[in-house]
């Protein structure tokens, strides 16, 4: 009886799937713009003089910045960042 008592207590554990996993983006972002204007114009010279890259407008808070790029590796971002940084952009990273 002992032995049946045992069985039936015995689980079998499972690892855990964690399903809601997210992943951190760093977003490249230039300027700090107070109007969608400014912003679109600095849209226009970013890609004029970065052919490489598609910039777009992005309102965070009150504020519009332009969008460089969006990556899951910080230290792409930095990089990216600092090739900005060395043309005399101002330059941030957005974690999101």
């Amino acid at each position: 009886m002992l032995d049946e008592v045992k069985k039936s207590n015995t689980h079998e554990l499972k690892p855990a799937i964690n399903t809601n996993i997210q992943t951190i983006m760093s977003k490249v972002l230039v300027g700090k713009y107070a109007t969608l204007e400014e912003a679109q114009a600095a849209q226009v010279s970013i890609k004029a003089n970065n052919s490489n890259l598609s910039p777009y407008v992005k309102k965070i808070g009150e504020i519009y910045a332009v969008q460089t790029g969006s990556y899951q590796d910080f230290n792409v971002a930095k990089v990216q960042a600092q090739n900005l940084k060395s043309k005399g952009y101002e330059v941030w990273i957005y974690q999101q």
